[in-house]
């Protein structure tokens, strides 16, 4: 009995605090981990009721992204319960963000394809399919801002300089996308 008292006696209660929250961090992270997808599916199914979408939930190209951020977010939940330093946390929450705005915009860009009911006007896969990369590119370019503009950096000059530069580029180029549009259009409405 004395032995046991010694042992109680020397364990700090500090300690047991901080293992308990490792020990419950490890269960959230695990039950992210076994119900990830589960979570997708519940997800996926609110959106596509909400958008009327008859895609299945499994074909879907969000499912696999929506499983991997079921993940991320249980480590990141799990993180938060340990006792870090405040210094620690805020770039834990600064890469959080980011990652989040990475996985929205996988999530947007997977549902852009050259089968989108919205761009079907054109029976032209080519055009569909170019149409398709300059979305998905200008989605890109928005997050990549985003992302700069979370981590801190002032992208004022930057966007100024940018808009400058769009200006004298399209009155450049005026001409030349005027007849690659005139020509793409002209072999939209052949017929064989």
């Amino acid at each position: 009995m004395g032995n046991i008292r010694n042992l109680l006696s020397q364990i700090n209660l500090s300690d047991l605090i901080k293992l308990f929250n490792i020990q419950i961090a490890i269960a959230i992270f695990l039950i992210f981990l076994i119900f990830r997808k589960l979570f997708s599916q519940i997800v996926l199914k609110i959106v596509f009721k909400i958008t009327k979408n008859k895609v299945k939930v499994k074909e879907s190209g969000a499912y696999k992204i929506l499983n991997n951020f079921f993940i991320f977010l249980g480590l990141y939940c799990s993180i938060r319960m340990l006792d870090l330093k405040y210094e620690v946390m805020a770039y834990i929450n600064q890469i959080f963000e980011v990652i989040c705005i990475i996985f929205i915009t996988n999530i947007i860009n997977s549902n852009i394809t050259k089968d989108a009911k919205w761009l079907r006007h054109s029976n032209n896969d080519i055009v569909n399919n170019f149409i398709c990369k300059i979305i998905r590119g200008v989605i890109w370019i928005i997050s990549s801002y985003i992302i700069l503009k979370v981590s801190g950096f002032d992208l004022t000059g930057l966007v100024a300089g940018f808009g400058v530069g769009s200006v004298i580029i399209s009155l450049a180029a005026q001409d030349t996308v005027k007849s690659l549009l005139s020509r793409c259009d002209y072999y939209d409405r052949q017929t064989i």
